[in-house]
């Protein structure tokens, strides 16, 4: 973790574009585990204000590991930075502001480590905001090699694109109906390989595979969404209401 102990390089936070730190010249020879979890805010569960700032909690744990190291970046669905970034004690911005690290003092400790900043909700309104970060485990002998990459991710909602929230087997996997977009949004963490949207009198009036379906083609109303998950192949069924 030597050439990268001051803070990691930007564009590395491991969003679907972007790398992680595990490629060449920076932490060669591993491979890079998805884990979720490790990415906690205090936003609350009916979703975030509109230019307001929270605090924003990255954690990674690694048996054996004595230093860590980590990229942050706050992004829409097509890897646009969303609201600003504030560097705490232990963290530094980089790439204009896009992206938060580590810095030098920051990263020596044992088996676990963790960094605290802020980051503030956009003005505009936005349905979502997906926090994306990768995290090296080192072993400390300042080299490239022998490092263990990991990255987490998760979605987190705007209070005002809420109505509705509904949760299902893991308290993780919701999904709201977005006042702002019109469609039916997934968090991130819920899986889910197709919805079927009925009416109350039960008629089908949508099918779409995949789960951010088109809704303002309805009129306003009560309706009902059926979801299948796409690893049990479960059917869940959540009630919203659509206004406007």
């Amino acid at each position: 973790m030597q050439s990268y102990a001051g803070g990691a390089p930007p564009a590395v936070s491991g969003s679907p574009f972007e790398n992680t730190c595990a490629q060449s010249t920076c932490h060669t020879g591993t491979s890079v585990t998805t884990i979720a979890g490790w990415i906690e805010t205090n936003i609350p569960n009916e979703g975030f204000e509109l230019d307001s700032s929270y605090t924003v909690t990255v954690s990674s744990v690694h048996i054996g590991a004595a230093k860590f190291g980590f990229c942050f970046s706050p992004q829409n669905a097509f890897g646009s930075q969303i609201g600003e970034l504030l560097s705490i004690n232990g963290t530094q911005l980089r790439g204009g502001g896009k992206y938060i690290t580590h810095i030098s003092s920051s990263i020596n400790s044992v088996d676990s480590s963790s960094w605290s900043f802020t980051w503030q909700a956009p003005s505009a309104a936005i349905d979502s905001v997906i926090f994306y970060c990768a995290f090296n485990a080192a072993n400390g002998n300042d080299a490239v090699s022998g490092d263990v990459i990991y990255k987490s991710s998760i979605s987190v909602k705007s209070k005002s694109s809420m109505n509705g929230v509904g949760s299902f087997d893991n308290e993780n996997q919701k999904i709201w109906y977005s006042a702002i977009s019109k469609t039916l949004i997934s968090n991130g963490s819920a899986l889910f390989s197709s919805v079927t949207i009925m009416n109350v009198a039960g008629k089908v009036v949508t099918q779409k595979n995949g789960i951010d379906v088109d809704l303002s083609p309805l009129p306003t109303g009560l309706y009902f969404a059926v979801l299948t998950s796409s690893e049990s192949k479960k059917q869940s069924i959540y009630k919203f209401i659509k206004t406007n």
